[in-house]
């Protein structure tokens, strides 16, 4: 009979690397079909990268099943446990492609919270190579203010984006997600302006140099773990200070190029 052997998995994101570790297990099919569902999301994506000598972070899979949490006659199963100390989380291969995700976007903010977050925002990239990034809350335009743009601003993500700090300056980079009815792809981007959105009849474009209200607007819009930390809280302040934000008035007749 022949030896399972266990399988390795890399992902590149943001320069730190997600290593995806397979233990062998007799359950074969449910093993092979999760191995073969993340080559095909990540692999055409360029997310996965060659064999790394060391990785940021390990996620490992085994045929264990998900424990089992009981609150009266309620059962609950659990797909993995947040304690990241150790840099790694176990799970299993019954774990589901949502799930997967959203321990994904877990994972990443732990290994980015000294230096980067996630932002809430819809973005596109135009020729100049600066990013324009919509922020508003659930509903509130970010994706039709991308739809009301001229074809020469390509759309670079539609719900979120990773920003990280390198060195004295700031880099952003498309998310490793399917996001609503399309696969990721492995996109950055080294400069960008901020646009709140309002929806009015007038279309208009005004600078925002308030930095306590930027920041107000700022955090509502930013993914976090947990309670937002003093050094995070220090992080987004300076990345305020580095960055222009506008108040963006726009209705579905605006002609958004020209505004912006």
């Amino acid at each position: 009979m022949e030896k399972l052997k266990a399988e390795r998995i890399f992902l590149s994101i943001a320069g730190k690397t997600i290593e995806f570790y397979f233990e062998p297990s007799e359950q074969e099919i449910i093993r092979d079909t999760l191995i073969s569902t993340i080559y095909k999301i990540w692999g055409p994506s360029g997310f996965i990268s060659k064999r790394s000598k060391r990785s940021d972070f390990r996620i490992r899979f085994s045929s264990d099943s998900p424990e089992i949490l009981v609150r009266g006659d309620k059962y609950y199963y659990l797909d993995y446990k947040k304690v990241f100390a150790g840099k790694r989380v176990d799970t299993s291969y019954y774990l589901s492609l949502a799930s997967l995700q959203f321990l994904l976007k877990d994972v990443i903010s732990y290994i980015f919270e000294k230096e980067g977050f996630f932002l809430h925002g819809s973005s596109v990239l135009e020729k100049d190579k600066i990013l324009r990034v919509f922020l508003a809350p659930t509903g509130g335009g970010k994706t039709t203010a991308a739809s009301l743009l001229p074809s020469e601003f390509i759309k670079f993500s539609d719900d979120i984006i990773l920003i990280r700090k390198v060195g004295k300056g700031w880099k952003f980079f498309s998310p490793p997600f399917i996001e609503k009815n399309h696969f990721p792809k492995r996109k950055g981007a080294n400069k960008a302006e901020f646009y709140f959105l309002k929806k009015s009849v007038v279309g208009e474009k005004i600078l925002l140099d308030r930095q306590d209200i930027i920041l107000k607007k700022l955090i509502s819009q930013i993914w976090l773990r947990g309670a937002i930390s003093r050094k995070m809280l220090k992080l987004i302040s300076e990345f305020i200070k580095d960055h222009k934000f506008y108040q963006l008035s726009f209705s579905l007749k605006s002609k958004l190029g020209k505004i912006m």
